[in-house]
Protein backbone atom coordinates (compact mmCIF):
# COMPACT_ATOMS: atom_id res chain seq x y z
CA UNK A 1 0.00 0.00 0.00
CA UNK A 2 2.58 2.46 -1.23
CA UNK A 3 0.55 5.74 -0.42
CA UNK A 4 -0.44 4.64 2.82
CA UNK A 5 2.54 3.49 4.41
CA UNK A 6 5.27 5.54 2.94
CA UNK A 7 8.71 4.84 4.11
CA UNK A 8 8.48 8.60 3.91
CA UNK A 9 12.33 9.02 4.17
CA UNK A 10 15.07 7.07 1.74
CA UNK A 11 16.27 5.77 5.06
CA UNK A 12 13.94 6.11 7.70
CA UNK A 13 15.92 4.04 10.37
CA UNK A 14 19.76 4.78 9.82
CA UNK A 15 21.39 3.44 13.10
CA UNK A 16 25.18 3.16 13.75
CA UNK A 17 24.99 -0.42 13.53
CA UNK A 18 26.97 -2.50 16.49
CA UNK A 19 27.53 -5.85 14.68
CA UNK A 20 29.16 -8.88 16.28
CA UNK A 21 31.44 -10.99 13.82
CA UNK A 22 29.28 -11.87 11.31
CA UNK A 23 30.52 -13.17 7.71
CA UNK A 24 29.10 -12.09 4.11
CA UNK A 25 27.34 -15.63 4.13
CA UNK A 26 25.64 -15.35 6.94
CA UNK A 27 24.66 -11.76 5.80
CA UNK A 28 23.22 -13.74 2.74
CA UNK A 29 21.68 -16.20 4.63
CA UNK A 30 19.49 -13.44 6.72
CA UNK A 31 18.71 -12.29 3.46
CA UNK A 32 17.54 -15.39 2.32
CA UNK A 33 15.01 -15.63 4.96
CA UNK A 34 13.02 -12.92 3.48
CA UNK A 35 10.64 -14.02 1.02
CA UNK A 36 10.71 -11.91 -2.37
CA UNK A 37 7.28 -10.90 -2.51
CA UNK A 38 5.09 -10.30 0.48
CA UNK A 39 1.23 -10.55 0.01
CA UNK A 40 -0.75 -7.88 2.37
CA UNK A 41 -4.45 -8.26 2.07
CA UNK A 42 -4.46 -4.67 4.31
CA UNK A 43 -3.31 -3.35 7.47
CA UNK A 44 -6.66 -3.76 9.59
CA UNK A 45 -7.84 -1.86 12.55
CA UNK A 46 -7.69 -4.68 15.18
CA UNK A 47 -3.02 -5.29 14.14
CA UNK A 48 -3.21 -1.48 14.36
CA UNK A 49 -4.75 -0.87 17.69
CA UNK A 50 -3.36 -3.96 19.40
CA UNK A 51 0.63 -2.83 19.08
CA UNK A 52 0.72 -0.04 21.18
CA UNK A 53 3.94 0.86 19.34
CA UNK A 54 2.29 0.70 16.09
CA UNK A 55 1.95 3.95 15.94
CA UNK A 56 5.23 5.11 16.10
CA UNK A 57 6.77 2.54 13.67
CA UNK A 58 3.96 3.47 11.19
CA UNK A 59 5.84 5.22 8.74
CA UNK A 60 8.81 2.91 8.21
CA UNK A 61 8.45 -0.77 9.07
CA UNK A 62 4.49 -1.03 9.56
CA UNK A 63 4.02 -3.85 6.02
CA UNK A 64 7.08 -5.91 7.70
CA UNK A 65 5.92 -5.41 11.18
CA UNK A 66 2.44 -7.23 10.39
CA UNK A 67 3.50 -9.67 7.95
CA UNK A 68 5.70 -11.10 10.20
CA UNK A 69 3.45 -10.24 13.37
CA UNK A 70 0.89 -12.86 11.79
CA UNK A 71 2.92 -15.19 10.04
CA UNK A 72 6.52 -15.59 11.63
CA UNK A 73 6.92 -14.61 15.28
CA UNK A 74 10.76 -15.77 15.40
CA UNK A 75 11.12 -13.49 12.41
CA UNK A 76 9.18 -10.91 14.29
CA UNK A 77 11.30 -11.14 17.70
CA UNK A 78 14.53 -10.93 15.46
CA UNK A 79 13.44 -7.48 13.64
CA UNK A 80 11.65 -5.78 15.88
CA UNK A 81 12.64 -6.67 19.24
CA UNK A 82 13.67 -3.86 21.21
CA UNK A 83 16.98 -2.99 20.05
CA UNK A 84 17.00 -5.97 17.48
CA UNK A 85 17.96 -2.98 14.90
CA UNK A 86 21.31 -1.92 16.30
CA UNK A 87 22.01 -5.69 17.64
CA UNK A 88 21.29 -7.20 14.32
CA UNK A 89 22.36 -4.48 12.01
CA UNK A 90 19.16 -4.46 9.75
CA UNK A 91 18.45 -1.29 7.71
CA UNK A 92 15.33 -0.84 5.72
CA UNK A 93 14.27 1.88 3.38
CA UNK A 94 11.92 2.31 0.37
CA UNK A 95 11.98 2.79 -3.23
CA UNK A 96 9.07 5.10 -3.84
CA UNK A 97 7.83 3.51 -6.69
CA UNK A 98 4.56 4.97 -9.46
CA UNK A 99 2.55 2.10 -8.89
CA UNK A 100 0.57 0.45 -6.43
CA UNK A 101 2.79 -1.66 -5.17
CA UNK A 102 5.76 -1.11 -2.96
CA UNK A 103 9.76 -2.04 -2.66
CA UNK A 104 11.32 -2.34 0.74
CA UNK A 105 15.30 -2.99 0.64
CA UNK A 106 16.86 -4.40 3.83
CA UNK A 107 20.12 -4.12 4.31
CA UNK A 108 22.15 -6.55 6.62
CA UNK A 109 25.83 -6.00 7.77
CA UNK A 110 28.33 -7.65 8.05
CA UNK A 111 32.18 -7.19 9.54
CA UNK A 112 35.32 -7.08 7.41
CA UNK A 113 38.40 -5.45 7.23
CA UNK A 114 36.31 -2.35 4.84
CA UNK A 115 33.66 -0.37 6.83
CA UNK A 116 30.41 -0.24 6.49
CA UNK A 117 29.50 -3.75 4.55
CA UNK A 118 26.43 -5.19 4.23
CA UNK A 119 24.73 -6.94 1.63
CA UNK A 120 20.82 -6.11 0.63
CA UNK A 121 18.31 -7.56 -1.24
CA UNK A 122 14.37 -6.05 -2.15
CA UNK A 123 11.43 -7.49 -0.84
CA UNK A 124 8.40 -6.46 -3.25
CA UNK A 125 5.31 -5.77 -1.29
CA UNK A 126 1.83 -6.31 -2.69
CA UNK A 127 -1.31 -5.22 -1.17
CA UNK A 128 -4.19 -7.27 -2.33
CA UNK A 129 -7.50 -5.62 -2.29
CA UNK A 130 -7.34 -2.73 -1.75
CA UNK A 131 -9.70 0.24 -2.37
CA UNK A 132 -7.91 2.06 -4.64
CA UNK A 133 -10.81 5.19 -4.59
CA UNK A 134 -10.35 5.30 -0.94
CA UNK A 135 -6.57 5.00 -0.74
CA UNK A 136 -6.49 8.50 -2.58
CA UNK A 137 -9.15 9.86 -1.19
CA UNK A 138 -7.57 9.36 2.01
CA UNK A 139 -4.35 11.05 1.40
CA UNK A 140 -6.09 13.69 -0.04
CA UNK A 141 -7.60 13.76 3.90
CA UNK A 142 -4.31 13.25 5.35
CA UNK A 143 -2.95 16.27 3.56
CA UNK A 144 -6.20 18.19 4.97
CA UNK A 145 -5.33 17.69 8.03
CA UNK A 146 -3.40 20.63 10.45
CA UNK A 147 -0.09 19.92 11.64
CA UNK A 148 -1.00 21.30 14.87
CA UNK A 149 -4.30 21.00 16.19
CA UNK A 150 -5.55 22.44 19.66
CA UNK A 151 -8.22 22.17 22.65
CA UNK A 152 -7.89 25.42 24.54
CA UNK A 153 -9.48 27.44 27.82
CA UNK A 154 -13.06 26.44 29.08
CA UNK A 155 -14.03 24.07 26.25
CA UNK A 156 -10.88 22.01 27.57
CA UNK A 157 -12.55 22.11 31.20
CA UNK A 158 -15.81 20.82 29.55
CA UNK A 159 -13.94 17.78 27.72
CA UNK A 160 -13.10 17.25 31.63
CA UNK A 161 -16.50 17.31 32.94
CA UNK A 162 -17.63 14.71 30.11
CA UNK A 163 -14.36 12.40 29.57
CA UNK A 164 -12.64 12.99 32.83
CA UNK A 165 -8.89 12.92 32.31
CA UNK A 166 -6.59 12.97 28.87
CA UNK A 167 -5.30 9.97 28.75
CA UNK A 168 -3.65 9.31 25.37
CA UNK A 169 -3.82 5.82 23.74
CA UNK A 170 -6.37 5.57 26.14
CA UNK A 171 -10.41 4.99 24.59
CA UNK A 172 -11.56 8.50 26.01
CA UNK A 173 -9.23 10.11 23.92
CA UNK A 174 -8.38 7.64 21.15
CA UNK A 175 -12.20 7.57 20.07
CA UNK A 176 -12.65 11.47 20.56
CA UNK A 177 -10.67 12.96 17.92
CA UNK A 178 -13.64 15.55 17.33
CA UNK A 179 -12.73 17.04 20.20
CA UNK A 180 -10.30 19.09 18.41
CA UNK A 181 -12.06 22.01 16.32
CA UNK A 182 -9.70 21.63 13.40
CA UNK A 183 -10.14 17.80 13.48
CA UNK A 184 -14.09 17.78 13.97
CA UNK A 185 -13.87 19.52 10.62
CA UNK A 186 -12.23 16.88 8.58
CA UNK A 187 -14.54 14.66 9.80
CA UNK A 188 -17.61 16.68 9.63
CA UNK A 189 -16.48 16.99 6.11
CA UNK A 190 -15.53 12.92 5.04
CA UNK A 191 -17.52 11.18 6.94
CA UNK A 192 -16.79 8.14 5.12
CA UNK A 193 -13.86 7.19 7.65
CA UNK A 194 -13.67 6.45 11.42
CA UNK A 195 -10.98 8.62 12.42
CA UNK A 196 -8.31 6.92 15.47
CA UNK A 197 -5.64 8.37 17.60
CA UNK A 198 -2.90 6.27 17.70
CA UNK A 199 0.10 6.72 19.77
CA UNK A 200 1.29 9.36 22.24
CA UNK A 201 5.10 10.90 22.91
CA UNK A 202 5.53 14.48 24.36
CA UNK A 203 5.79 16.78 27.13
CA UNK A 204 4.18 19.84 28.44
CA UNK A 205 3.17 20.44 32.16
CA UNK A 206 0.10 18.81 33.55
CA UNK A 207 -1.76 22.02 32.55
CA UNK A 208 0.10 22.71 28.91
CA UNK A 209 -0.11 19.50 27.04
CA UNK A 210 1.59 19.03 24.14
CA UNK A 211 1.89 16.09 22.45
CA UNK A 212 2.74 14.02 18.85
CA UNK A 213 0.10 11.60 17.73
CA UNK A 214 -0.65 9.91 14.73
CA UNK A 215 -4.00 10.37 13.49
CA UNK A 216 -5.76 7.22 11.73
CA UNK A 217 -8.07 6.87 8.66
CA UNK A 218 -9.82 3.39 8.74
CA UNK A 219 -12.91 2.23 6.64
CA UNK A 220 -14.66 -1.18 7.91
CA UNK A 221 -11.35 -1.79 9.85
CA UNK A 222 -8.71 -1.19 6.98
CA UNK A 223 -6.23 1.44 7.63
CA UNK A 224 -6.03 4.14 4.62
CA UNK A 225 -3.84 6.69 5.79
CA UNK A 226 -1.94 7.95 9.02
CA UNK A 227 -0.69 11.69 9.88
CA UNK A 228 1.47 12.78 12.81
CA UNK A 229 0.22 15.87 14.39
CA UNK A 230 1.21 18.16 17.48
CA UNK A 231 -1.62 18.48 19.38
CA UNK A 232 -1.67 21.47 22.08
CA UNK A 233 -4.47 20.98 25.39
CA UNK A 234 -3.98 24.39 27.60
CA UNK A 235 -6.32 23.07 30.82
CA UNK A 236 -7.09 26.75 31.74
CA UNK A 237 -9.89 29.41 32.88
CA UNK A 238 -9.15 32.94 31.72
CA UNK A 239 -10.52 35.64 34.02
CA UNK A 240 -10.82 39.57 34.06
CA UNK A 241 -7.55 41.18 34.99
CA UNK A 242 -10.43 44.41 35.96
CA UNK A 243 -12.67 42.30 37.55
CA UNK A 244 -12.76 42.68 41.47
CA UNK A 245 -11.89 39.71 43.69
CA UNK A 246 -9.25 36.98 43.81
CA UNK A 247 -8.31 35.30 40.80
CA UNK A 248 -9.76 32.09 42.47
CA UNK A 249 -13.48 34.00 42.83
CA UNK A 250 -13.19 35.45 39.51
CA UNK A 251 -12.88 31.29 38.27
CA UNK A 252 -15.41 30.41 40.32
CA UNK A 253 -17.96 33.30 38.86
CA UNK A 254 -16.88 32.25 35.13
CA UNK A 255 -17.97 28.20 35.50
CA UNK A 256 -21.10 29.12 37.84
CA UNK A 257 -21.80 30.75 34.66
CA UNK A 258 -22.48 27.20 32.99
CA UNK A 259 -21.97 24.47 35.90
CA UNK A 260 -25.08 25.28 38.26
CA UNK A 261 -25.27 22.43 40.29
CA UNK A 262 -23.96 21.73 43.83
CA UNK A 263 -20.64 20.00 43.44
CA UNK A 264 -20.04 20.39 39.85
CA UNK A 265 -17.05 21.57 40.82
CA UNK A 266 -14.45 21.80 43.48
CA UNK A 267 -11.38 23.81 43.80
CA UNK A 268 -9.23 22.68 45.83
CA UNK A 269 -7.66 26.19 47.61
CA UNK A 270 -5.20 24.21 50.21
CA UNK A 271 -2.55 24.20 47.34
CA UNK A 272 -2.35 26.71 45.09
CA UNK A 273 1.10 27.51 43.32
CA UNK A 274 1.33 30.63 41.43
CA UNK A 275 2.84 30.40 37.71
CA UNK A 276 5.87 32.35 36.35
CA UNK A 277 4.30 34.95 33.47
CA UNK A 278 6.85 34.16 31.61
CA UNK A 279 5.75 30.66 31.66
CA UNK A 280 2.79 31.33 30.84
CA UNK A 281 3.40 33.38 28.01
CA UNK A 282 5.50 30.36 26.47
CA UNK A 283 3.35 27.46 26.67
CA UNK A 284 0.02 29.53 26.05
CA UNK A 285 0.82 32.14 23.37
CA UNK A 286 -0.69 34.87 25.19
CA UNK A 287 0.51 38.36 25.03
CA UNK A 288 -1.50 39.69 27.62
CA UNK A 289 -0.86 38.22 30.95
CA UNK A 290 -0.70 39.56 34.21
CA UNK A 291 -0.62 36.90 36.45
CA UNK A 292 -2.10 33.16 36.68
CA UNK A 293 -2.03 30.40 39.33
CA UNK A 294 -1.99 26.14 39.18
CA UNK A 295 -4.41 23.94 41.47
CA UNK A 296 -6.21 20.87 41.35
CA UNK A 297 -10.05 20.99 40.29
CA UNK A 298 -12.92 18.79 40.47
CA UNK A 299 -15.06 19.26 37.59
CA UNK A 300 -18.10 16.17 37.21
CA UNK A 301 -16.69 14.02 39.29
CA UNK A 302 -13.32 14.04 37.69
CA UNK A 303 -9.60 15.49 39.42
CA UNK A 304 -7.22 17.20 36.96
CA UNK A 305 -4.86 19.72 37.61
CA UNK A 306 -5.76 23.51 35.34
CA UNK A 307 -4.44 26.93 35.40
CA UNK A 308 -6.03 30.18 36.08
CA UNK A 309 -5.10 33.02 34.18
CA UNK A 310 -5.74 36.99 34.31
CA UNK A 311 -6.08 38.72 30.87
CA UNK A 312 -7.78 41.27 29.10
CA UNK A 313 -11.60 41.18 29.08
CA UNK A 314 -11.80 40.92 24.99
CA UNK A 315 -10.24 37.39 25.24
CA UNK A 316 -12.07 35.39 27.43
CA UNK A 317 -13.26 32.34 25.64
CA UNK A 318 -16.66 30.59 26.41
CA UNK A 319 -17.87 26.73 25.95
CA UNK A 320 -19.55 26.15 23.04
CA UNK A 321 -20.49 23.33 20.43
CA UNK A 322 -20.68 23.63 16.46
CA UNK A 323 -21.27 20.68 14.14
CA UNK A 324 -22.02 21.13 10.54
CA UNK A 325 -23.47 18.20 8.34
CA UNK A 326 -21.45 19.02 4.76
CA UNK A 327 -24.33 17.17 3.01
CA UNK A 328 -27.07 19.20 3.79
CA UNK A 329 -25.41 22.48 5.03
CA UNK A 330 -27.36 22.12 8.02
CA UNK A 331 -25.24 23.58 11.35
CA UNK A 332 -26.07 23.91 14.37
CA UNK A 333 -24.83 25.70 17.76
CA UNK A 334 -25.32 25.78 21.08
CA UNK A 335 -23.62 26.97 24.50
CA UNK A 336 -24.91 24.12 27.06
CA UNK A 337 -22.59 21.94 29.05
CA UNK A 338 -24.56 19.56 28.42
CA UNK A 339 -23.49 18.68 24.91
CA UNK A 340 -20.22 17.33 24.72
CA UNK A 341 -17.35 18.79 22.23
CA UNK A 342 -17.25 15.37 19.85
CA UNK A 343 -20.95 15.84 19.42
CA UNK A 344 -22.12 15.63 15.39
CA UNK A 345 -24.71 17.08 14.00
CA UNK A 346 -26.28 13.85 11.61
CA UNK A 347 -29.23 15.11 9.12
CA UNK A 348 -31.12 13.28 6.49
CA UNK A 349 -33.95 14.75 4.10
CA UNK A 350 -36.89 13.06 4.72
CA UNK A 351 -39.68 14.77 3.09
CA UNK A 352 -40.46 11.88 0.95
CA UNK A 353 -40.65 10.02 3.86
CA UNK A 354 -44.39 8.33 4.68
CA UNK A 355 -44.95 10.07 8.45
CA UNK A 356 -44.15 13.63 6.94
CA UNK A 357 -46.25 12.85 4.01
CA UNK A 358 -49.68 12.27 6.55
CA UNK A 359 -48.77 14.90 8.26
CA UNK A 360 -48.75 17.13 5.21
CA UNK A 361 -52.24 15.69 4.76
CA UNK A 362 -53.50 15.60 8.49
CA UNK A 363 -52.35 19.24 8.47
CA UNK A 364 -52.93 20.89 4.93
CA UNK A 365 -49.40 21.95 5.44
CA UNK A 366 -47.49 23.09 2.86
CA UNK A 367 -43.48 22.39 3.19
CA UNK A 368 -40.41 23.44 1.62
CA UNK A 369 -38.33 21.10 3.24
CA UNK A 370 -37.78 18.49 5.88
CA UNK A 371 -35.26 16.87 8.11
CA UNK A 372 -34.10 14.29 10.99
CA UNK A 373 -31.65 16.09 13.03
CA UNK A 374 -29.59 13.99 15.45
CA UNK A 375 -26.72 14.91 17.50
CA UNK A 376 -24.21 12.13 18.17
CA UNK A 377 -21.18 11.82 20.32
CA UNK A 378 -18.31 10.71 18.37
CA UNK A 379 -16.49 8.78 21.19
CA UNK A 380 -19.22 6.28 21.52
CA UNK A 381 -21.78 7.11 18.89
CA UNK A 382 -24.67 7.76 21.15
CA UNK A 383 -27.40 10.08 20.74
CA UNK A 384 -28.00 13.37 22.47
CA UNK A 385 -32.26 14.24 21.89
CA UNK A 386 -32.92 16.83 24.61
CA UNK A 387 -30.46 20.09 25.07
CA UNK A 388 -31.70 22.05 28.09
CA UNK A 389 -29.71 24.97 27.41
CA UNK A 390 -31.40 25.02 23.52
CA UNK A 391 -29.61 24.36 20.43
CA UNK A 392 -29.51 26.84 17.57
CA UNK A 393 -30.71 25.18 13.91
CA UNK A 394 -29.40 26.76 11.02
CA UNK A 395 -31.19 25.10 7.43
CA UNK A 396 -29.98 26.39 4.18
CA UNK A 397 -32.76 28.50 2.29
CA UNK A 398 -33.03 30.35 -1.25
CA UNK A 399 -35.98 32.05 -0.01
CA UNK A 400 -37.01 34.96 1.61
CA UNK A 401 -34.68 37.81 3.01
CA UNK A 402 -32.97 38.54 6.16
CA UNK A 403 -35.37 39.44 9.30
CA UNK A 404 -38.19 37.62 7.06
CA UNK A 405 -40.26 34.98 9.64
CA UNK A 406 -41.03 30.99 8.86
CA UNK A 407 -42.77 28.83 10.64
CA UNK A 408 -41.06 25.49 11.63
CA UNK A 409 -42.87 22.50 12.41
CA UNK A 410 -41.70 19.57 14.96
CA UNK A 411 -43.29 15.91 13.35
CA UNK A 412 -43.12 13.26 15.23
CA UNK A 413 -42.50 9.24 14.01
CA UNK A 414 -46.10 8.96 14.11
CA UNK A 415 -46.78 11.63 11.48
CA UNK A 416 -48.19 14.15 14.38
CA UNK A 417 -47.34 17.66 13.93
CA UNK A 418 -46.81 18.14 17.35
CA UNK A 419 -44.99 21.84 17.67
CA UNK A 420 -44.70 24.79 15.99
CA UNK A 421 -41.53 26.85 16.33
CA UNK A 422 -40.97 30.82 15.21
CA UNK A 423 -38.21 30.53 12.42
CA UNK A 424 -36.29 33.87 11.08
CA UNK A 425 -34.40 34.27 8.00
CA UNK A 426 -30.91 34.79 8.84
CA UNK A 427 -27.48 35.63 6.11
CA UNK A 428 -24.32 33.75 7.55
CA UNK A 429 -20.96 34.18 5.19
CA UNK A 430 -23.44 35.21 2.47
CA UNK A 431 -25.94 32.69 2.55
CA UNK A 432 -29.18 32.79 3.54
CA UNK A 433 -30.76 30.10 6.47
CA UNK A 434 -33.56 29.67 8.55
CA UNK A 435 -32.95 29.52 11.91
CA UNK A 436 -34.98 28.23 14.60
CA UNK A 437 -33.79 27.28 18.76
CA UNK A 438 -34.84 24.05 19.91
CA UNK A 439 -34.40 21.82 22.84
CA UNK A 440 -35.45 18.44 21.47
CA UNK A 441 -33.99 16.59 18.66
CA UNK A 442 -36.18 14.74 15.89
CA UNK A 443 -37.69 15.46 12.48
CA UNK A 444 -38.23 19.63 11.59
CA UNK A 445 -40.20 20.65 8.87
CA UNK A 446 -39.76 24.29 7.08
CA UNK A 447 -43.19 25.43 6.12
CA UNK A 448 -43.62 27.09 2.12
CA UNK A 449 -44.85 30.53 3.14
CA UNK A 450 -42.26 33.12 4.31
CA UNK A 451 -43.77 35.89 6.22
CA UNK A 452 -42.17 38.68 4.57
CA UNK A 453 -41.64 41.69 7.93
CA UNK A 454 -42.56 45.15 6.66
CA UNK A 455 -39.60 47.46 6.57
CA UNK A 456 -39.98 51.19 7.52
CA UNK A 457 -39.25 53.18 4.23
CA UNK A 458 -36.85 56.00 4.81
CA UNK A 459 -37.18 59.41 3.21
CA UNK A 460 -35.22 59.14 -0.01
CA UNK A 461 -32.74 61.70 -0.53
CA UNK A 462 -34.54 63.30 -3.45
CA UNK A 463 -37.58 63.45 -1.19
CA UNK A 464 -35.04 65.30 1.58
CA UNK A 465 -34.39 67.63 -0.73
CA UNK A 466 -37.80 68.62 -2.11
CA UNK A 467 -39.05 69.15 1.17
CA UNK A 468 -36.05 71.34 2.56
CA UNK A 469 -36.54 73.62 -0.90
CA UNK A 470 -39.81 74.11 -0.43
CA UNK A 471 -39.51 74.48 3.26
CA UNK A 472 -36.72 77.44 2.48
CA UNK A 473 -40.24 79.09 -0.49
CA UNK A 474 -42.16 78.85 2.20
CA UNK A 475 -40.00 80.83 4.59
CA UNK A 476 -38.54 83.05 2.75
CA UNK A 477 -41.72 84.33 1.57
CA UNK A 478 -42.99 84.80 5.11
CA UNK A 479 -40.61 86.47 5.66
CA UNK A 480 -40.93 89.24 2.66
CA UNK A 481 -44.37 89.48 3.72
CA UNK A 482 -43.46 90.74 6.78
CA UNK A 483 -40.83 92.98 5.97
CA UNK A 484 -43.52 94.77 3.79
CA UNK A 485 -45.21 95.32 6.52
Amino acid sequence: MKKKFKFLLLMVLIIPISVNARTQEEANAILDSFEDTIHLKSIDKADALDDEEWANYSRDTAPLRLYYQRTNKEMFDFLFSENSLMENGINYYNEDNNDDNENVTITVSYTSSEPNNGVSKTIHIVYDEIDETLKNNAKKIIDEIPNEISLKGLNAINYLYHYGEFIFGDSNIKKSGAIFPELKKIIEKHQEYEYEILGDRGGGTPYFMERNIYIGLFKEDVLYGIKEVVIDIDKMILVDKEETGTILSKAENRLKNYYKKDNDFIFDTDDVQELPVNEIKEYTGLNDVYGGVVLNLTIGGNETTISIIETNSEILDKIFVESLDSLTGINVYTECIDVPADSIVKTKDVLDEDYVKKAIQDNNLKLYKAFDIDLEKYSDKTLIKTIEGGLEVYIPTDKGNVGDKVLVYYINEDGEKSDTIDGEIVKVDNQLYVKFVTNHLSTYAIDENVIEQKKTKNPQTGDNLLYLVSLFIISSSILLKNKKA
